[in-house]
């Protein structure tokens, strides 16, 4: 991997507007650290080289051993001389190469030309689809809806939060089967339908959706003023490209609007998203000092690190069981730190990253390549960001979804909002 140098730039009509605000008025902010987040995030993070390699030929015969070799020639042929079918080679071969990535762990996974395109639009934050939020269930068999989104027409059929999704078309969903996979078999063509089958827990029953797709802009970062203080509340519900200024703006109404002096953010069912947007916000947060590292698999380590400025706000952070990848990143440096509390209960625990690789027919090969390792040198993966404090859901609102909690019900939106109350 080349040298990476990054850097992401606010726009300048917001640092406008935010001087002609000071001008016109001759009002002083709450404080410079906590104004200036425009300067905090658009900043650059050089990282270190990492080694080139180039990819050699492999030779079958020296990685497998005869009998292995003999048994996939006896099940080829088995096939081709008994089956009532004819072989299709493109799509055994095709079969061959997803299932040789599925032998490695649910994120590594080879994507077929058809859905890599949806997978692609999946980090900025315009895609076409149905409008649903997806978490793995319990069981880890298919999709859970855990919110929809109004704009979408899986919101006009009748889905709901807590819906299982387990076929799409005619394909059942397995545990092999990653979110993102099962996402991008769900998107499609604007205008095109997909039937989608779910299983309601609520009614033990199996329900089929024709659902259309649609072009959907989705919102990553949005916010409010808790109504009777000067806490400022964030929800952030994936760290895609578009998020990060999405997140300055909301700040900066907050504060400058509103006047906000506190914050909270809502990581809770947050899956993670772009790995560069999570250091971006953490980098903002934290003065200076090592915000991750990535290890690969051969014992080479590479340091994103913080720069000298920061903005400084009382700070809660919410997380819940679904917080995953970035999530856990971000949530993870800021506890380091003490920059935040951390709220809720026991995150996710994707403590790896993937490297993407478009092929040259258009199909796109994703690989677990990397560890994400916390300031501390630790890895979350399997295990997740402990909460400062743990906090369950009241009595009764265990099996709410986040998105459908009105505030009072909300136990951890209100011990949040207890401890900066009292800060």
């Amino acid at each position: 991997m080349k040298k990476l140098l990054v850097k992401k730039t606010i726009a300048i009509l917001v640092i406008m507007a935010i001087t002609s605000f000071t001008l016109l008025t001759g009002c002083s902010f709450i404080a410079d650290e906590i104004l200036d987040i425009d300067k905090a995030i658009a900043r650059r993070i050089t990282t270190v080289t990492m080694p080139e390699v180039s990819p050699s030929n492999i030779q079958l015969e020296g990685d497998f051993t005869e009998e292995q070799l003999e048994k996939f020639n006896e099940v080829y042929n088995l096939l081709k001389q008994t089956s009532i079918y004819e072989l299709d080679h493109d799509e055994i071969m095709e079969s061959i190469i997803a299932g040789m990535a599925s032998a490695f762990d649910v994120y590594t996974m080879y994507v077929p030309e058809e859905y890599a395109n949806t997978i692609r639009e999946s980090a900025s934050g315009e895609y076409k689809g149905i409008g649903v939020t997806i978490t793995t269930p319990e069981d880890g068999i298919g999709a859970e809806v855990i919110s929809v989104n109004p704009l979408g027409d899986a919101y006009v059929q009748g889905i709901k939060t807590g819906d299982i999704i387990i076929r799409v078309e005619e394909t059942e969903l397995t545990k092999s089967m990653s979110l993102e996979y099962i996402a991008s078999i769900v998107k499609g063509e604007e205008g095109t339908k997909v039937n989608v089958t779910v299983w309601r827990p609520s009614e033990q029953k199996e329900i089929q959706f024709s659902i259309t797709r649609m072009l959907i802009n989705s919102i990553d970062a949005s916010g409010h003023l808790i109504e009777g203080t000067d806490i400022g509340y964030i929800a952030i519900s994936s760290f895609s490209a578009d998020m990060l200024d999405e997140f300055v703006n909301t700040f900066n109404d907050l504060v400058l609007v509103d006047g906000m002096t506190k914050l909270i953010i809502d990581l809770r069912d947050n899956p993670g998203g772009d790995f560069y947007t999570a250091v971006y916000l953490a980098d903002a947060f934290i003065k200076d000092g090592i915000i991750t590292t990535l290890a690969d698999g051969t014992g080479y380590k590479e340091e994103y690190t913080a720069d000298s400025y920061a903005i400084s706000i009382p700070t809660v952070i919410l997380v819940n069981g679904n917080s995953a990848s970035a999530s856990e990143l971000f949530s993870g440096a800021m506890k380091h730190y003490g920059l935040a509390t951390i709220v809720g209960t026991q995150t996710y625990g994707k403590g790896v990253a993937q490297s993407i690789y478009d092929l040259d027919d258009g199909s796109q090969l994703r690989i677990t390549s990397y560890q994400y390792l916390l300031p501390d040198g630790s890895n979350i993966d399997g295990i997740g960001v402990t909460p400062d404090i743990e906090v369950l859901p009241f009595e009764g609102f265990e099996n709410e979804y986040i998105s459908s909690l009105e505030p009072e019900n909300d136990a951890q939106l209100q011990k949040a909002i207890e401890i900066l109350e009292n800060q």
